[in-house]
This record gives C-alpha cells, structure tokens and sequence, in this order.
C-alpha cells in the first residue's frame, strides 16, 4: 500500500482519539483523586519505584512505612515480594522522577503517592498510546489501504476495551503492551526487509520489553516465522533466513536479554536467585480451556463487551488476498486466545476480558482485511459499516460509563444483571444482588462455582395491586385519595409526596424499596432517617419517561450509613412524585433484612 500522507484518513482518525482520549482525561481528571490510578493490580505494578526510589525498602521490609496500601506476597521462608511483572515500573519512571522534582515545589508531599505521581503514571500510559496509535497505523497502512486503516484504529482504539484502558484504568499493563506489540510487529517487518543492526537492537529490544511486561506476550515471537509467508517453500526460506542471519540473532537475542534482564535481578536481590515463580499456585488448564468463555460469557466475555471485535474473526476470511499475512494472523490469534482461555482465572478481572488487548495488533489486520474489502464495494455498502461502527463506539462508551457506576461488574456480571445494568433506572446498589460472584479458589484447581448475595427478610410490606382485594393498609400508608381499577392504583394529579411507610431496621443491614410506576414525569423512591430527613438515599430519575411503565429499585447498605454516623434508627420510605402529575402504581415492596451470601454451587 501506500505510504501516509501527512493529510490522510489515518492521520484524521489519530487526531480524532487523541482528542477523545485527552478530553476525557482532563475532564475527569482521575489522578486528582486518591482511589482512581493506583489501585488494584497497579499498586503492585507501581510499588517497585516508590520502593526503590523513596523508601530504599526493595524488600519491603517496613510496609508500614508506605503512605498508601502496597500490594505484596509474605511468603513462609522468603521474603516480601512484588509478584507483577517489573515492566510497567520500567515505563512509568521517567515520568515517576518527574513528578518527585515537581511535587514539593507544587505544594504536594513528596511521598509517591500524591497528585503529581498520579498524573505522572496516567501521562505515561497517555504516551505509549500515541506510539500504539503511531507504528499500528503504520504497520497497517505496509498492508491497507488508508481508509481501511482509519476505520480499523478507530474501532480498536475507541469501539474495544481499548477504551477503559485508556481513560479509566489507564495504569494497567496492558496500554503499554498494546504499544510494544504494535512497535515489535512493525519493527520486526523491517527486520525482515533489511537486517542492518539498528533495526536488530530496536527490535530486540522491543521483544523484551514485549515479553517482561506480559511473558505471555512470547507467543508474538512466532512472528519472525510467519510474517509475510505465504507458502511451505516460503517458511523454509524464512528459516534459511534465519540460519543465515546467526550473528544478527545473537544480538537481538542480547537485546532481548538486556531488555528483561531488571526482573531477573530483582528477583536475585529478593530470592537470591534469577528465576523464581511468583504466581505459586495460578496456573493454566490446557486440557480444558475456556474459549466460548472467554470471547462470549457476560462474565467479561470480550465480544460482549467489545462487539465490533467480531470483524476481526470475520476478517479471518478475507485475509485470503493478503496471503503473507494469513498464517502469522491465524496462528498468533489462535495460539494467544487458547493460551488465555486456559489460565485459571479466564476472565481476567477488569472489563471485557483485559488480556485482549495485548493482541489486538495482531487482531487488527483481519479487521483491516475486511474493511477494506466493504468499502471496495460501494457507497451503499460502506455507508452501513460506518452506521455500524459509530453505533459500536458509542455502544463501548456506554458499557464504559457504566462500569465506572458500578452498574456493571468487573468478575461477577450474568445476562440477567447485564440486561438490568442497560435499565436508566438501575442502581449499583442493585446490582451486588444480581450477580455470580466466582470462587476464586475453585477456579485455581479448575472449577467454576459461584454464589449470590441475597437479602434474607426480616420484616417487610408488599402490595401487588394485580391481587389485592383489602384497601385499608394502602389507605393507612398512602394517604391521599386514589382508585383501584385493573390492577392498578391510579393516583390523581396534585400529590408529590405518596406512601410514607416507616419500618424498623434493628437488627438488619439492608433495606430494599422497589415500585412499578407508569408515569408522564419523573418519580423517584427515596428512604430518608424518621430522626434526621437530611440523611436520605434515592433512586434514579428515569430519563426518558413517555408516560411508560418503568421499575424503580433502591437498595440502601445500612453498615455503611452507621460508618458515615447517619442516625438511622428507622427510617421512611416514600415515592416522590415532584410533577405532581396523575401516577399509576402495579406493584410495591418494602424489605428489611440482612445481606448474606448463599453457599457456592457449580456454574
């Protein structure tokens, strides 16, 4: 194909995510808050600097020293150790150092937690996606044509998980993975075309630094057999290539050593010996990979949660023209999706199946294939793809918002608890008790159990107006004149405030309030202290109301009001109605009791 020009698709699809990408960052701002960049799996990543740079602690001898928790494994006979691969904290150092000049004079503490840390880390993941966006376009564009190639870094970048990863848990490996593959993949191709020694080092290099972030990256290698192979004659000369090439392989292969070579002597100060197994007993399961799983169970399936992926498998079919890409594409997918639907924990915590990422490079060029083939075809054609795309953009955006919300789960999501989480009335409250939690433990000997948290009630109130024959109770609580007709309590216009029911919450954790309500405006459930009304919790305002019936639901964690010092006693429940507008109610439902998880049953 074509080389870019400065003015191109391309370039205009770049503009565009990076324009998505940093407004977003900005406007969010997440290093600006303490929970939102260093958390999780990262402040395992990210403690070997504060460790080596601040607290001259590498062996984690004083964690108590660290102003945040740090994320470790105290082993009998070893000592503390970082089990998460050094690569990431290779990455965030320059801007790491950075931030520990600028933070005091800044006013922040000094400590490698603060402000200027953060923003530090978020900057460095921000800058491995500009090289992901720069050499993946170009490695691309050696293959497609420059629309195809827009249209497909659009999907990956902006239509995938690629998203979450690049505005929300920025921290995590996997942005830098994304950049290090497509900087091999692209860097190898030269290799290939011209074996001078600057591209030798550069490409060893890359390979591992590719392999220290994620070693299951390895499998990429594959690379230097099959790229551009379009036969079983062209494989042998690959190899004769190679053969031939014995003192360049020996100094990328140094490169390579040298790029991976902090984890062995890190693991030599902590284990006093270069190789050590930090994941004990996390393994795979080879004979019984979970592939279905991986790419379609809610549970972080990731073509649930990244649908315009699926052109990638369709492109599978397409390659057929790009004969030199088909068996490096096919193999390193494949081989890649089987190994990481083989680990224990198959859907890799996070959102949409995480562990994709690493090999949407690769995926990406079936993507493109197909791409190009559908605008070959026509304006008619191409017009539905870019429907299509824009809508599965918009679609990921949606998913991603909601997993900040909390509405969707990061391990534990069903069908039932998806379809809940895409309801505008849904409440991450809600949302605990519609999920599979999975037993971690079964899941490490290869078994799937999961349970439920469940509300056991105490006391409660229900009325389903579809069977009730008795109006005294409604009487008592509602207050305000109503009809009773076709299974409906038809409210009239003029009442804002409807059903007061209070309820003694001693001896229970939850409350559950939930109301059938078909209304023209906006009605909400609140519950609110009988002692104190300025401590109240309610649902969500249903947004697009069109006089249709919708299911309010508000659950209230009572351990958590008595941590924050709410005087809650008892508490009221009430259905708000600010507009005043004539309601009917189906159905409602006052429970209080105590959380509890049922026992684990096979998935």
């Amino acid at each position: 194909m074509l080389k870019s020009s400065l003015f191109s698709f391309t370039n205009l699809s770049r503009i565009i995510i990076v324009f998505v990408v940093l407004n977003t960052l900005f406007a969010e701002q997440r290093w600006t808050r303490e929970v939102d960049v260093i958390k999780a799996d990262v402040r395992g990543y990210y403690t070997y600097l504060p460790a080596l740079f601040i607290y001259d602690d590498i062996l984690l001898e004083h964690p108590e020293e660290f102003p945040e928790e740090i994320w470790y494994v105290d082993e009998p006979g070893n000592n503390r150790y970082i089990k998460y691969s050094i690569g990431p904290a290779i990455f965030y150092t320059p801007f790491f150092l950075v931030a520990h000049q600028l933070a005091e004079p800044l006013g922040y503490e000094a400590n490698g937690y603060t402000a200027p840390y953060r923003f530090g880390v978020v900057m460095s993941a921000f800058a491995f996606l500009l090289l992901a966006l720069l050499f993946l376009g170009k490695l691309l564009r050696k293959h497609f044509t420059d629309l195809a190639t827009a249209g497909t870094l659009l999907v990956v970048f902006l239509g995938s998980n690629v998203w979450t990863y690049s505005v929300n848990e920025m921290a995590y490996p996997h942005l830098f993975s994304l950049s290090l593959v497509s900087m091999f993949c692209y860097f190898g191709a030269r290799w290939l075309e011209d074996q001078r020694n600057k591209w030798t080092i550069l490409t060893g290099l890359l390979a591992g630094l590719m392999v220290l972030t994620r070693p299951v990256d390895a499998i990429f290698l594959v690379f230097f057999l099959l790229y551009q192979v379009r036969s079983f004659d062209a494989f042998k000369e690959r190899i004769v290539l190679i053969k031939n090439s014995f003192g360049k392989i020996g100094l990328m292969i140094a490169m390579f050593v040298l790029a991976i070579s902090p984890q062995f002597i890190y693991y030599k100060v902590v284990f006093d010996d270069f190789f050590y197994f930090t994941y004990r007993e996390e393994g795979f399961f080879f004979s019984n990979p979970q592939l279905y799983s991986a790419l379609f169970d809610f549970r972080n399936g990731y073509l649930i949660y990244s649908p315009l992926m699926v052109f990638s498998l369709i492109g599978f079919f397409f390659l057929r023209k790009h004969s030199g890409l088909k068996w490096f594409s096919i193999t390193a997918v494949g081989i890649y999706i089987f190994v990481i639907s083989s680990w224990w924990c198959w859907w890799y915590v996070g959102f949409g199946n995480r562990s994709f990422i690493n090999v949407a490079p690769i995926s990406a060029l079936p993507m493109a294939a197909f791409f190009q083939w559908a605008l070959s075809k026509g304006k008619w054609l191409s017009f539905v793809l870019l429907v299509i795309i824009y809508g599965g953009i918009q679609l990921n955006m949606f998913q991603a918002d909601q997993l900040t919300k909390g509405l969707i789960h990061w391990d534990a999501m069903t069908f039932e608890s998806y379809k809940y989480a895409l309801h505008e009335t849904a409440s991450p409250q809600a949302v605990k008790f519609k999920i599979e939690y999975p037993s971690y433990d079964s899941a490490m000997v290869g078994k799937d159990y999961v349970r439920i948290l469940e509300l056991q009630e105490k006391r409660s109130y229900r009325e389903d107006f579809n069977k009730v024959e008795q109006t005294g109770i409604i009487e008592e609580h509602l207050n305000v004149p109503f009809q009773l007709k076709n299974g409906q309590l038809m409210i009239p216009e003029g009442h804002e405030t409807l059903f007061e029911y209070k309820i003694s919450i001693k001896e229970v954790d939850h409350i559950r309030f939930s109301a059938t309500v078909e209304s023209e405006e906006h009605c909400k459930l609140i519950v609110t202290s009988e002692v104190n009304p300025e401590y109240n919790y309610s649902s969500k305002y249903a947004e697009h109301i069109g006089g249709d019936w919708h299911e309010h639901e508000l659950y209230v964690d009572l351990v958590n009001a008595n941590r924050r010092g709410v005087p809650l006693d008892s508490v009221k429940v009430i259905l708000s109605n600010p507009s005043k507008q004539a309601l009917n109610i189906s159905a409602i439902e006052v429970i209080a009791g105590y959380a509890e998880f049922s026992e684990y049953v096979e998935n």
